[in-house]
């Protein structure tokens, strides 16, 4: 079998469930193994989601995975990082990247894995920090299951990466909804200009009603109203149709599984 045409296994992993999928390559793509566990944990702490992830990948189907993964961004940090002319390289740009996700969480110190997204010169650009004990769980976690990592990819960019076709270039926010969180992106014309999250709770009633809050502030700062969700399909069947302010994003076509919907982003260097 060519190597480009190996089997990949695409992983979700979050504080309370791992998703794992594998697609067989070639000139027809299909699924042919996929599982989603529950993680028993009441904590931010990704090692039980890990030592989940490793049971997963200890059965013979999961092996020697390829893996492409998207972490939860309960485990994610992001900022929009101005462009500035005064940086000579990349290393200095992800420095800059550090102070300005520094002005919203605090001091980033070296326990933090900053990585920028790719942008044109002279545009802002999205950073995104992981830790750097959860990057190296999960490359040892995979690695002892003979497997390895292919690429890594926080949630909010994910899922922007998956409905980009269904987005305007600019004037309107994405919200990416998952158990525990919510992130938002305000779209503009060179890109993002501004990035939101929050922690949710199991209220969804409670949740809907900020996001049409939400809807109205977007309309009073932008001129734009248009808040495009995209949400687990349990949530979105409970939400109004009525709602003008709010578009959920749904595919044309039912996807293989709840969890095939996580899969497959733009990408951050790592």
């Amino acid at each position: 079998m060519s190597p480009l045409w190996r089997d990949e296994t695409e992983v979700w992993i979050a504080p309370g469930e791992v998703a794992l999928r594998r697609m067989r390559r070639g000139i027809h793509p299909a699924c042919v193994a996929e599982t989603t566990r529950t993680v028993d944990a009441d904590s931010m702490d990704w090692r039980p989601a890990l030592a989940v992830l490793d049971a997963c990948l200890a059965e013979s189907e999961w092996q020697g995975a390829r893996a492409r993964l998207v972490v939860s961004n309960l485990w994610a940090r992001y900022a929009v990082v101005p462009w500035s002319d005064t940086l000579a390289n990349e290393d200095e740009r992800c420095t800059h990247a550090s102070i300005c996700l520094a002005e919203s969480y605090g001091a980033m110190g070296p326990e933090w894995h900053v990585c920028l997204g790719e942008g044109e010169p002279g545009q802002a650009r999205i950073a995104c920090a992981i830790h750097q004990g959860l990057l190296a769980g999960l490359r040892s976690t995979l690695a002892a299951r003979r497997g390895r990592v292919l690429s890594l990819q926080p949630a909010l960019i994910a899922a922007h990466n998956r409905w980009r076709d269904r987005l305007p270039e600019s004037t309107g926010w994405f919200v990416h909804v998952e158990d525990g969180a919510l992130a938002a992106a305000r779209l503009a014309q060179a890109g993002w200009d501004r990035v939101y999250t929050a922690r949710i709770g199991a209220d969804w009633a409670m949740e809907l009603s900020r996001l049409r809050t939400f809807a109205r502030l977007a309309a009073q700062s932008t001129g734009s109203s248009r808040v495009f969700v995209d949400a687990p399909a349990r949530l979105r069947r409970l939400a109004p149709r009525c709602e003008s302010d709010i578009e959920w994003l749904e595919a044309a076509e039912p996807a293989a599984s709840v969890a095939a919907k996580r899969w497959n982003v733009m990408r951050l260097r790592t």
